[in-house]
């Protein structure tokens, strides 16, 4: 799969069944639950629902979180990564200005 392309691939792959999950309620398994959690720690509402406003989606991903004993774990890395990302670049614009 080329590079850059890889979010919409998954998005069209698995975008179905995320789409009857998260959008209109449908059941979905054990494998889709961490995956609808990780949507909102990773803010990736946009790539997997383009068009979606995000105040449609929240509140469902927020209740599937709610259940998902994993989802701080996965929330948590995330948050810290994009701290880390964030303390770099204002480092580096700072250094060179």
């Amino acid at each position: 799969m080329a590079r850059g392309r890889a979010p919409a691939a998954w998005a069209a792959a698995g975008g179905t069944l995320l789409e009857r999950a998260v959008l209109h309620g449908a059941r979905f398994g054990d494998r889709t639950s961490p995956l609808i959690t990780l949507l909102p720690g990773a803010g990736l509402h946009g790539i997997a629902f383009p068009g979606v406003p995000r105040k449609e989606v929240e509140p469902r991903t927020a209740a599937v979180a709610e259940g998902q004993w994993a989802a701080d774990g996965d929330r948590r890395p995330i948050r810290e990564i994009q701290a880390t990302t964030a303390a770099v670049t204002a480092a580096t614009i700072a250094a060179c200005t």
